[in-house]
């Protein structure tokens, strides 16, 4: 919030904000991979303790700049650039750290927990942040940022006394129809990102529910973001109130489905749930762009996000189950990078969709989110996932 505003006081351009956004977006998908690899070479945990301190750093080095009314355009770019570098380190070795954490049997649980949180900052974070920085001005939420970038990683350095992380560099047959003959100690960082991919590649499940996850999350980054905006703005009365209670409607629901997903003790059948789900998703996503008012609009979003943060908790837990240890980094780096790598192009295509014809957005991503789901129900592997 503090960052977007910023950039808009600073330059009053919609294209400088863009820029911003994707040279933020562009390492954080472009170094993952490598990010996924270090994690398995290395400790999660050191890994979270120094990307916190660093962008603890950078926050503060902006905050600074800002009280002294010395902050331009390409300072964004620059902190933007690193923060991006770090944020694609953080991430694989956050998502990697939870089965090293806790028992295999709590596992839905401290998912549902964690992705919780974040569905719950969704909810309450942005009106907050937009009445701090509408009261005090950016700095001050600036300021707020960096100490809790500090407090993170003095909670991480605190995690090593409950459980202690052993990351095996031990060689073991990768998935069927590979092997390794290379000593892990004496590989490079590329070379593991590589054994990662391969291990991915070999694994037709996996495979496939990449494809699928690419495929929503494509259809759902841009559409949601410049896709709800556009329809508050030309359609409903409210305005960027609407746009605030459809997030947050969003963020609820999201944060409900994460909650049921831990209520659930090992669900069987989740490909067969998943398809389900994903048909629904669809349905919903192409609904939107004939919602005749608000509260419809936010029943629709509160329903499918509650879909939405269900399924990413029963498939997360059961992919961290099935992975073996030594390559968890590398594959939840990938299911990231599935879930945020196409975001930057999903936000291009439906701006220029926004401007052509806003209900034919809303078809064309609900209809590509129905061909992942055909794509999954005629996949067996994807439909006998359990």
């Amino acid at each position: 919030m503090a960052l977007t505003w910023l950039t808009l006081q600073i330059t009053g351009s919609g294209l400088a904000l863009g820029t911003v956004l994707m040279l933020a977006a562009i390492p954080r998908a472009a170094l993952m991979l490598l990010g996924g690899a270090l994690s398995d070479r290395i400790s999660s945990r050191l890994i979270m303790f120094i990307s916190n301190a660093v962008r603890a750093v950078l926050v503060a080095a902006l905050t600074a700049l800002v009280i002294m009314h010395s902050v331009q355009l390409w300072h964004l770019w620059v902190m933007a650039l690193l923060f991006g570098t770090f944020d694609a380190f953080f991430y694989p070795a956050f998502q990697s750290f939870i089965p090293r954490l806790v028992p295999d049997t709590t596992l839905e649980q401290a998912n549902s927990l964690v992705q919780g949180t974040s569905h719950l900052s969704v909810l309450v974070d942005p009106a907050l942040a937009g009445v701090l920085v509408a009261t005090t001005g950016t700095a001050t939420a600036f300021a707020i940022d960096a100490v809790t970038f500090v407090f993170a990683a003095i909670t991480v350095s605190m995690m090593h006394s409950m459980s202690k992380i052993v990351v095996s560099t031990e060689p073991t047959a990768d998935a069927p129809g590979d092997t390794q003959d290379t000593d892990p100690k004496k590989r490079g960082l590329i070379a593991d990102a590589v054994e990662g991919l391969r291990y991915a590649w070999n694994d037709t499940i996996f495979r496939a529910l990449l494809f699928i996850v690419a495929a929503i999350n494509f259809s759902f980054a841009g559409p949601m973001n410049v896709g709800l905006a556009a329809t508050a703005k030309m359609r409903f009365a409210e305005g960027a109130t609407a746009f605030g209670v459809m997030m947050s409607a969003w963020g609820g629901g999201a944060l409900v489905g994460t909650i049921i997903g831990g209520l659930i003790a090992r669900p069987r059948r989740r490909g067969l749930i998943t398809i389900a789900v994903t048909f629904l998703l669809g349905l919903g996503l192409a609904s939107l762009g004939w919602v005749p008012g608000l509260s419809v609009a936010v029943v629709v979003i509160a329903f499918m996000s509650t879909a939405d943060g269900l399924i990413d908790v029963l498939l997360l837990a059961w992919l961290q189950l099935r992975t073996e240890k030594r390559f968890l980094g590398r594959l939840m780096s990938l299911v990231m990078f599935a879930s945020q790598g196409l975001a930057p192009v999903s936000y291009i295509v439906a701006g220029v969709l926004v401007d052509h014809h806003l209900t034919l957005m809303f078809n064309a991503a609900g209809g590509l989110v129905l061909l992942a789901t055909a794509y999954a129900a005629l996949n067996r592997s994807m439909r006998q996932i359990d």
